[in-house]
């Protein structure tokens, strides 16, 4: 990535996936896990994209608490598998 062309994208990359991670940082995710739990596996009135939106968006906070470079790498590629298996399941509701 071209760090002087996106630098606000490149500082948040860094902060993802450079820095140490923290205990506050740990705790948060382990609530967001919960309540993205709740929001998806309960009933609920909320649409199926919402749930998929917050589904694909737990499972990408979650690459953050990988610690070896090359999983957390692996663990966005399987997120952005299931995200588009997701988009095409939707898809296919609207058809």
């Amino acid at each position: 990535m071209n760090e002087s062309r996106y630098p606000r994208l490149a500082a948040l990359a860094t902060s993802l996936f450079a820095q140490p991670i923290s205990k506050n940082y740990l705790g948060l995710s382990i609530i967001l896990i919960v309540l993205g739990g709740f929001v998806v596996y309960t009933d609920n009135n909320f649409p199926d994209v919402a749930k998929h939106l917050v589904m694909v968006a737990i499972m990408l906070g979650i690459a953050r608490l990988f610690n070896p470079q090359p999983m957390r790498w692996a663990w966005v590629g399987v997120v952005g598998i299931m995200s588009l298996l997701l988009a095409l399941d939707v898809a296919i509701l609207f058809v």
